[in-house]
């Protein structure tokens, strides 16, 4: 086994120590045998992943055209999402990523509070482009619930919330009718607990360990 085997082993497993709160609290857990309810507790937040190829320099008004949804939204546009403070300027040319919905079975009073667990488990907020990107390659799920991406945030000023953020999200209104819309920030706070966040790992090209892929090269040793 390579020395950079080991040390890649030793970060993810850093890593899921940080995720599960620290070494004080896993060594407490281990002793008290309560590892389990622990773990649970702690990662079950991410359901589901997928990955593919996103194309960044597609605008945002083409890639709302190509997902074909039920009723357009004049909103989404580049212009819209241009004026946020969260514009990530690394979407540029083609990108393999790995996606993940992330569901807190509870009502999420803050989208910072939402990030803040994406993180701990490796992952960061969707952006629109990588929202539409998903939907138009996924169009089934959003008429399961609700999908919000918190990396991209508009502001408009011509709305009932003038000056408000608001964060893309994919939705169904009434049956099959598969919808991009905007969720404001009225101040009052909540994210209800039937959400799904859209996360985004980004994939290095050169294949570089992951934890699957560390898990996968580990099992044939333990037989």
């Amino acid at each position: 086994m390579s020395n950079k085997f080991i040390s890649a082993c030793l970060a993810i497993i850093n890593v899921l120590i940080k995720k599960l709160g620290g070494a004080g609290v896993v060594s407490n857990s281990v002793h008290n045998r309560d590892t389990g309810e622990m773990i649970t507790k702690t990662v079950s937040f991410l359901t589901a992943t997928s990955k593919q190829t996103v194309n960044y320099n597609r605008s945002v008004e083409g890639l709302h055209d190509a997902g074909k949804y039920s009723w357009p939204n004049g909103d989404i546009t580049d212009k819209n999402f241009s004026s946020g403070h969260m514009v990530n300027p690394t979407e540029i040319g083609k990108k393999k990523v790995e996606f993940g919905l992330f569901h807190f079975r509870k009502e999420m009073e803050y989208h910072n509070e939402v990030i803040a667990k994406m993180k701990l488990e490796g992952f960061r907020p969707a952006t629109i482009k990588e929202l539409l990107n998903y939907g138009k390659k996924n169009p089934k799920v959003q008429c399961k619930f609700t999908i919000v991406a918190l990396g991209s945030v508009a502001t408009l000023n011509d709305n009932g919330y003038r000056g408000s953020e608001c964060w893309g999200y994919l939705g169904e209104h009434g049956e099959g009718n598969r919808v991009v819309g905007l969720m404001f920030d009225t101040g009052s706070g909540g994210w209800s607990k039937y959400y799904r966040f859209l996360a985004v790992r980004i994939l290095p090209a050169d294949n570089c360990l992951t934890l699957d892929s560390c898990l996968l090269r580990i099992r044939p040793l333990e037989s």
